[in-house]
């Protein structure tokens, strides 16, 4: 609508600046001299109709004004919409805190091999940091490798597995090695 409008205010201002500057149009009707048809008369110019022709300058001034200010609220307008648009989808791509995850129920099972290859892995222990009463956070009590996975067990038992198919939490590290086992 706003390029329309500055169009047609631009093609009314030019037609009358072109019946302005070559006079087209402009002179008055008279009479022949002495009345007489053959003889040529001087021409004369209607001031009515150099104020009309101004006056169709001045409204295709007016159209170009309103065609830019038209489109120029029209860009406006759409960039303001993307920039919320691009706000809205920051908000919603934000990083929120994760839900903590559940482990499988899994039953360990007792055998001579489960219960050598846990303590090959307490073997690894690093040394345990001192636990704060009323800390927020759990503390790494240790960390290792046990069927092949990097482990960390915290001080509050729980155990994160790092497995093919990304990390995964178990309430021990008897459980961690029975699913392991299980799994492979």
């Amino acid at each position: 609508m706003g390029i329309a409008l500055l169009a047609l205010g631009a093609l009314i201002s030019l037609g009358g600046w072109g019946v302005l500057l070559t006079g087209f149009g402009l002179e008055a009707p008279s009479a022949a001299a002495g009345g007489l048809p053959y003889l040529p008369s001087a021409p004369s110019i209607d001031g009515m109709r150099v104020v009309i022709v101004e006056q169709v300058i001045l409204l295709g001034y007016l159209l170009m004004t309103l065609g830019a200010v038209t489109w120029a609220a029209s860009k406006i307008s759409n960039l303001v919409q993307d920039l919320e648009r691009e706000e809205r989808e920051e908000r919603e791509l934000a990083p929120r805190p994760l839900a903590r995850v559940e482990p499988e129920a899994v039953t360990a099972s007792r055998n001579p091999t489960n219960d050598s290859f846990l303590s090959k892995a307490r073997q690894e222990d690093h040394k345990a940091e001192e636990v704060e009463e009323g800390a927020a956070f759990a503390q790494v009590v240790q960390e290792g490798e046990i069927e092949g996975c990097h482990f960390i067990e915290y001080d509050n038992g729980i155990v994160d597995v790092q497995t093919a198919a990304g990390w995964r939490r178990f309430d021990s590290l008897e459980q961690a090695v029975a699913q392991l086992r299980r799994g492979a």
